[in-house]
Formats: C-alpha cells, sequence, structure tokens
C-alpha cells in the first residue's frame, strides 16, 4: 500500500482523479489522452482508480475502430434472457460451445456466458427461465466466480477488427455502473476524423517510465540504489526471491509481494520499485499469456510457472533455445520488451512480449538438457510434423478408451429437497472456490454422462466437503458412493468427518481396511452387495474380487497419485459405469496430462479458508539444540507437534535421544509397521492430547487433520520428493494460530556453491522450491516444480518418451489437446 499511496499524491495522478471525478458534459462520453506513459504504470493507476466510486473505459489505442466500438457500447442491467440473445446476435457475438476468447457467447440451460472485449474476463449471467437472476465476473478456463457485478457494458464486436483492437480496451472497477469516460494511454496521437464523435477534455503528461534491467548483476544493483537514496529517492523491491538478493538489499524488500508486470520509476516523484523482471529477468508466463492474441490453456500456462535466464524455452516457429533475458527497444516513441532467445551457434532471436503465446518452458520426460536447435534450418519443422503426426494416432486412442464414458449413460441425477439443509449445516462458511467446484459436480451428476472430474486443492483448502456434498447427492438418488484412500489413517479419519457431517440423515456408512477384523469386513462386503451400505470408505481392499456393489454411482479417489498402475486398471473396469471424482494437491503428471488434454473435467480451489496463516518455512542443517527450542516453543503455547523420522529402524532411537533433551514433553512412536489397533490407538490419543509431539515416519502424509498441530519438524528432508514434503507440510497449519515447517537436511555440501553437478542438485532444488513457495495455494505451482525437477516420466506411455524429448511437454500436450478439440468436433468415436 505505500507505493500506491506515494504514487497517489503526484500531480499527475491527481489530474487524472479531478478528470475521473469530473460530471459529463455530453451524452457521447468525454476523453481523457494520457502520454508518456508505460503500459505496466497504467495498470498500478487503474488498480488506484478502482477505489473510485466512478468506472470508466481505458485503451492504449487511440484509432477509428476503437472510437465507433465506442460510440456502440450499451449498459446491461437487468435484463430479460431472449431480449440478451437478441442483442449478442446484433453485437455480433459468435456462439461456441465454450467461451475461450473475446467476442464469444454460449448457452448452457439457463446460462449464458459471453466475453466482451472491454473485460479480462467472462461474463456470467443466469436466469430463471427468462427471468435475470445474477451477473458475475468469472475465470474463463476454471470457471470460478472472481466478482459479482451489477452491470456490464457491451459493444458492437464486429467494429474491432483484429486481436491487438481488443486487447487494447479495459473496464475498470467493473462492479460499479459505468460512466462513458474513455481514457487513452498511449504515445502517438493521430489526427482521424473520428474527433467529432467525442470531445477531449484533457491530456495529461506522465514521468513514469522502466527502470534499469540488471539480471543477476547485484553489484550494478546496489550502486544504482545507494545513489538513489542518496537523492532521497524512496526504493522498494517486490520479489519472490528475497533469499537470492543480499543482505543489504533486504531493508527494501516489501513484505506483501506485489503481482506487478515489471518494476516502474517516477524522476518527479522519487519513486522506484524493483521487481523479479528486472532483478532476475524473470517472466511470470502464465499471467503474460493470459492477454495473449491466442486462446491456450491457461492451466498449462500456469504450470510452466516462472521462466528465469539461462531456462531452456521452445518457441512454436523456430525450435528449442536458451532464454537470455529481456532488452527493451523504443520503436515509434514506444517502449516494447523484447525477450531474447540464443539458439544453437550463438544465433539469436529477438521476440515482442505479445507474441509470448508462441513460447513454452522446456519440460522433459528426464532431467537431460535438450539438443538447441540451429536457428534458420527446417529441421524443426520436420521434427514438430513428425511429433503431430504421432499426437493425431494417439489422440485417437485416447479417445477410442474415453469413448465408453460418451457410449454408456449414467442416471440423471435429481434435486433433492433435503440437500438445501444438508449444505447449511456445514460448519464453515464456503469459499467462492468450493461454491464453484460444487456447482460444477452437480452439472456432471445431473448429466446423463458418466462424469470423469479431477479437483486439484491445496492441502486444507475444503475438498472433503466438496465430495461429501456429492455423496450425499448421489445417496439420496439411491445409489452408492466407494471412497478410495491410500492409507487406513486416512479411512479412519473420512469415516469421522462423513458420519459427523451425515448424523442427522438415515445413512449408511461403513469402512473397509486392515483396520477391521475379517468377520466385521465379511459383513461389510456382503451388505455393499446387497445394497445395504450407502456410503463405504476404504483402503485398495475395495478393489479386491469378492467386492460387488449393488448400485455404484459414485467412485471418489482421494489422493489418486497413491495407487499404482495395476490399481487403476481396476479402478478402470470398475469406474466405466459410475461418475468419478478424483482429488489431489499436487496431481502427478500423467494426471495433470489427461485434464490438461481436455479428457477429463478440471476444478481447482485456490481460495484459502478465512483467517488461515501461510505456513512459515525454514530450510536448515540438523541442528539438536535448535530443535530442541523448536519443541519447547510449541509446548509452551499448548501446541503439538509432529517429529518425521521415516526410518523405522532408527526411529526409537530418535525417541530416546529426544526424551533425555527434553524429559519434560510427552513423546510417542507411530510407523507402518505397528498393529492396526496399536497405531490407531497412539492416534486417537494424539488427537485427544494425551502427549505432545508424535515421532512418525510418512503415515500422517495423507489428509491427517487435527488442528492443535501446530509445527512440523521434518529429519533428513533432503530424501524426500517436492511433492511429498508439500504434503506433508500441510498436516500443520489447519487452524487460525501460526505453524512452522522447519526442514532439517543432513548433508553438509548441499547449499554449497559448485560448479560440479552433484546427485545432491535435485534435493536442493527441492528445499529450496518449498521455501520459496510458502503463499497459501501453492500446490500448482509445486507439482509445477516437481514436474520440471523430475522430468515428465512416462507420462504417456514409453512410446511417447522421444516426442516429449524433441520439443517439450508444454508445446507436446499444447499440439495433443489441439487434436483432441479437432477430433472432438468432429465426433470421433
Amino acid at each position: 500500500m505505500i507505493i500506491q499511496d506515494k504514487i497517489q499524491k503526484s500531480p499527475e495522478f491527481n489530474k487524472l482523479l479531478s478528470f475521473v471525478n469530473t460530471p459529463l458534459k455530453n451524452k457521447k462520453g468525454s476523453i481523457c489522452i494520457a502520454k508518456n506513459t508505460t503500459i505496466d504504470t497504467q495498470d498500478i493507476i487503474i488498480k488506484l482508480l478502482k477505489k473510485d466510486k466512478k468506472s470508466f473505459i481505458y485503451s492504449n489505442l487511440y484509432n477509428n475502430n476503437i472510437l465507433k466500438y465506442l460510440n456502440s457500447l450499451l449498459i446491461i442491467k437487468k435484463i430479460k434472457f431472449n431480449n440478451l440473445k437478441k442483442y449478442l446476435g446484433k453485437y455480433s457475438y459468435k456462439r461456441q460451445e465454450k467461451v475461450l476468447n473475446k467476442g464469444e457467447y454460449s448457452i448452457l440451460g439457463d446460462i449464458i456466458t459471453l466475453w466482451p472485449s472491454l473485460y479480462s474476463h467472462a461474463i456470467r449471467i443466469s436466469f430463471w427461465g427468462n427471468d435475470y437472476e445474477s451477473i458475475e465476473l468469472i475465470d474463463e478456463v476454471y470457471r470460478t466466480k472472481i466478482k459479482k457485478l451489477n452491470s456490464i457494458t457491451i459493444g458492437d464486436e464486429s467494429l474491432l477488427i483484429d486481436e491487438i483492437e481488443k486487447k487494447s480496451l479495459n473496464i475498470s472497477a467493473p462492479k460499479i455502473t459505468i460512466n462513458k469516460y474513455f481514457i487513452f494511454f498511449t504515445n502517438l496521437i493521430k489526427n482521424n476524423s473520428s474527433r467529432k464523435l467525442f470531445k477531449i477534455n484533457k491530456i495529461i503528461n506522465f514521468s513514469f517510465t522502466y527502470p534499469s534491467l540488471f539480471f543477476h548483476r547485484f553489484d550494478l544493483l546496489v550502486k544504482n540504489i545507494e545513489q538513489k537514496a542518496k537523492n532521497n529517492w524512496e526504493i522498494f523491491i517486490s520479489t519472490m526471491h528475497k533469499s537470492h538478493l543480499p543482505k543489504y538489499l533486504h531493508k527494501y524488500c516489501l513484505d506483501n509481494i506485489f503481482k506487478f508486470k515489471s518494476g516502474f520509476a517516477s524522476p518527479l516523484n522519487k519513486l522506484v520499485v524493483y521487481t523479479d523482471r528486472e532483478l532476475f529477468g524473470s517472466i511470470y508466463i502464465a499471467s503474460e499469456k493470459q492477454k495473449s492474441d491466442k486462446s491456450i490453456n491457461r492451466y498449462l500456462a500456469q504450470l510452466e510457472g516462472e521462466i528465469v535466464v539461462s531456462d531452456y524455452i521452445v518457441h512454436e516457429d523456430y525450435g528449442i533455445a536458451v532464454y537470455k533475458g529481456i532488452k527493451q527497444k523504443k520503436v515509434l516513441n514506444k517502449t516494447t520488451d523484447y525477450l531474447i532467445l540464443e539458439y544453437a551457434q550463438g544465433d539469436k532471436l529477438s521476440v515482442p512480449i505479445k507474441q509470448i503465446h508462441k513460447l513454452t518452458k522446456y519440460i522433459g520426460p528426464d532431467n537431460s538438457p535438450p539438443k538447441i536447435t540451429r536457428l534458420g534450418r527446417t529441421n524443426w519443422n520436420t521434427i514438430k510434423q513428425k511429433v503431430k503426426n504421432s499426437v493425431v494416432l494417439l489422440a485417437k486412442e485416447l479417445l477410442k478408451h474415453y469413448a465408453k464414458f460418451e457410449i454408456i449413460k449414467s442416471d440423471k441425477f435429481e434435486n433433492h429437497e433435503w440437500e438445501d439443509k444438508f449444505a447449511s449445516e456445514f460448519e464453515f462458511p464456503e469459499t467462492e472456490d468450493q461454491t464453484q467446484a460444487i456447482n460444477e459436480i452437480n452439472q456432471d451428476l445431473k448429466s446423463k454422462k458418466p462424469a470423469n472430474r479431477l479437483l486439484i486443492g491445496d492441502v486444507g483448502f475444503g475438498k472433503t466437503e466438496v465430495a461429501i456434498r456429492a455423496a450425499f447427492k448421489t445417496v439420496m438418488n439411491n445409489k452408492q458412493v466407494a471412497v478410495l484412500c491410500p492409507t487406513t489413517i486416512l479411512v479412519s479419519q473420512h469415516y469421522s468427518v462423513f458420519k459427523h457431517r451425515m448424523r442427522n440423515y438415515p445413512i449408511n456408512i461403513k469402512t473397509l481396511s486392515r483396520f477391521g477384523t475379517k468377520k466385521n469386513n465379511r459383513k461389510t462386503v456382503n451388505k455393499i452387495r446387497k445394497g445395504k451400505t450407502d456410503i463405504i470408505i476404504g483402503t485398495h481392499r475395495l478393489l479386491s474380487n469378492d467386492i460387488k456393489f449393488n448400485n455404484l454411482g459414485l467412485l471418489i479417489i482421494d489422493e489418486e497419485q497413491k495407487f499404482g498402475v495395476a490399481q487403476k486398471e481396476k479402478l478402470s473396469k470398475l469406474s466405466y459405469s459410475c461418475n468419478i471424482l478424483s482429488m489431489s494437491a499436487t496431481p502427478i503428471p500423467r494426471t495433470l496430462s489427461m485434464a490438461l488434454s481436455n479428457i477429463r473435467d478440471l476444478s481447482i480451489i485456490t481460495t484459502p479458508p478465512p483467517g488461515r496463516k501461510p505456513i512459515k518455512t525454514y530450510v536448515e542443517y540438523i541442528n539438536w539444540n535448535k530443535i530442541v527450542k523448536i519443541i519447547q516453543k510449541e509446548k509452551n503455547r499448548n501446541g503439538q507437534i509432529y517429529f518425521l523420522h521415516n526410518e523405522v529402524r532408527t526411529i526409537d532411537s530418535i525417541k530416546n535421544k529426544l526424551t533425555q533433551l527434553l524429559p519434560d514433553i510427552k513423546f510417542k512412536v507411530a510407523h507402518g509397521q505397528m498393529h492396526p489397533s496399536t497405531l490407531e490407538k497412539i492416534m486417537r490419543e494424539f488427537y485427544e492430547h494425551k502427549f505432545d509431539c508424535l515421532i512418525c515416519t510418512t503415515i500422517i502424509e495423507n489428509g491427517i487433520d487435527i488442528k492443535n498441530v501446530n509445527t512440523i519438524i521434518i529429519n533428513k528432508a533432503q530424501k524426500f520428493g517436492l511433492a511429498q514434503l508439500y504434503q506433508l507440510r500441510g498436516r500443520v497449519g489447519r487452524s487460525n494460530n501460526q505453524s512452522y515447517c522447519y526442514l532439517f537436511y543432513t548433508q553438509k555440501n548441499l547449499f554449497k556453491k559448485t560448479k560440479k553437478k552433484t546427485i545432491f542438485i535435485k534435493s536442493k532444488e527441492r528445499l529450496e522450491s518449498l521455501l520459496e513457495s510458502q503463499e497459501l495455494g501453492s500446490g500448482y505451482k509445486i507439482a509445477s516444480k516437481d514436474l520440471e525437477i523430475r522430468g515428465a516420466g512416462n507420462l504417456l506411455g514409453r512410446n511417447q518418451h522421444g516426442n516429449i524429448s524433441s520439443i517439450g511437454l508444454s508445446l507436446y500436450s499444447q499440439l495433443l489437446a489441439d487434436e483432441i478439440n479437432r477430433l472432438k468436433k468432429q465426433k470421433i468415436k
């Protein structure tokens, strides 16, 4: 906020603000032209203006087409369904099955989704028959609600000739009714006849510019900052990588990371802000691709994450290169960013930032470096064509396999009178993402086609409640539900949660795992066969040959990545006739690839529950004195601790050592080789706070939810995978108390800089990635980094290894998704 307060005091900002607050003098609208500013500065100003009660339209282009478009604008508040359809036809919107681009609309039942060029996201308008209900700004890929709107503004889309014109238009504060203020941020104003439509009220000159680029030259950065500090400049650094900067610069770092597309400087205001773009040459490809000309899969863009100098990058037209950073060039007095790519034999290519949709980050099937392409040669086109030919065959194979879901028809589930009451009994307010996921799964269950949906949600973000709602609806439609879990402990916990949530309803819930006796398990199996059990929660025991369901309607798979290939083969046979809901916090590459290729539906929960705090994470060399202080500190605030030591052979010696160091702390041990009843007893006692610290193996990895455990200590952290560490860290932070995760490594040279690659490089990368991903909702980012470190592996069969290696996972997935979409449109079974 301190940056925004500083800008808000600037003379040019006050001029612009006073213009927006000036009453309109004509019906056509008023224009303000802001000169000598950058697009990135414009975004900052717009964010500030969103706080004002007025709203306006702005553009970085000024031409005849845009002025005509502005003159066609229509404000829509409450409107009838049939009338809106007429306007969409009149204003040249193109009807599609799914809205992915500006100027498109779709109709699904009583819902119309459209994407006016003024908006950065699509709009969803809900009706009850012909009557208006609500307007929402939504994420056009995730279909999650961003905010509720009072009205929207649409114009004649046929007046905009190309994507550049569509992308240039924006609307501020869309929640508030629009007043026709048109602001153009431009360096070049051309004379044209359309000015007679509008009156130009004001021209404002801005002093904001881009700061210098440093790209790891911190010696130059320090000198630059020292000079500015002597001249009383205010200096701020907004970075995701504070630990990589010299300690001298830490005092300038902001605690809250502002998602600026670049830094900016103002000599007039003596203000400068540096971001990762200037410091490291980083590009956050997902945010850049959202405004690209070409429609792409945003999930894929998020998977690519951050691109830094020296990363391998793929240009779809020119091939694999090394990213060398950003260069800024002035063309017609306008500063433009160019990405510099270096090809074989030192050849370089400058790519304008607006063409970033042609770039993907290289992720291979393993950790081997790719072969750099020779610029100007035809071999890249040959390689790409070869992969395309392979993708065509694979797409047909995949669609034939999943065509069974298209052919088989499932029962259409109806709404039940108890559903609203059941939803109201949830103890916490649903987050927007939860609500969206529940609605999407409801639509799946109402369809006659069996659902196959992947639900990605961070640990503790409420995936279980989404699954419970789906299970309740299924049972209310006289169908059975199977919940498949990877561990017996998770079975026990899910049983408690399901039982508690459905305590007021006549629903029979049973478990099936090695916790149960043979006699009880046999009785449960018989009840499943006879349809006397509504919901069965179990481990892979549910996949045994003796399990026969009476009328299975929904299969819920928790942590799907934990099940092996043979188990998934049994799942595929079991699940053709019912709906499937798979849940994961950090999905494995194969699971993600199916969603990215449009074979599976995808829902994502990224909104944390209210009051949830990020888990503070520390990475250190093993220090037993520090461990003693950590445990004692948590004990002093009446909290509990996990001490994770994943070696059963030496786990008792760890307990003896900790008992000697901390005689006043109560310790107990838990691991998977214990007798089930003993393990269950220990976990129950820990839940009831009968002892302070649980020394355990990775049996706590999946789904264990004990709100009083605020600290986790992981011993020999370098031996764990990134996704696994992320899951383990998620065992704490389930309450509103500040939680901590301590990753202790035992390899002394792990973090020493060395030119030689060692077996510890990947371990170091994993720990650094977790250290840099402490914000809430990092699961998808972790999946991306884990994929990058490990490689894509056996993603879609071993025969695809070479194809992924030659063009990278991202471009490969993009080609596969395009081909599957093409075949789906042709209705190939």
